[in-house]
């Protein structure tokens, strides 16, 4: 999933709350509640965009093997750099929501 595509989901779930905030604020509604109609739709967004910076993490390894030019080289090095960064920021951001919402 690209970001615009996620951008857009998670538009359409801020926009489901503001067209719904009594309920949502109301006290029957419960963590559950949440968990249903927010939480588990953002963290499989959240996973959609891990599983397309690993496909292009692999893509990238996989180029940079026969890579003849320096220059090739170190673009796709850095390419790999710069996704790896990436998804150790976004496992972690997972990694942080998992351990506060079993706090």
């Amino acid at each position: 999933m690209s970001f615009e595509q996620a951008l857009k989901e998670i538009s359409v779930l801020v926009n489901d709350f503001k067209a719904n905030e009594q309920h949502y604020l109301n006290p029957t509604y419960s963590e559950a509640d949440v968990r249903d109609d927010f939480i588990i739709k953002i963290d499989k967004n959240q996973n959609d965009n891990l599983v397309l910076l690993v496909d292009q993490m692999l893509t990238a390894k996989k180029q940079l093997q026969p890579a003849k030019t320096e220059s090739d080289k170190n673009y796709l090095q850095r390419k790999c750099d710069i996704l790896d960064k990436q998804i150790d920021e976004l496992a972690c951001l997972t990694a942080d929501k998992f351990i506060s919402f079993m706090d």
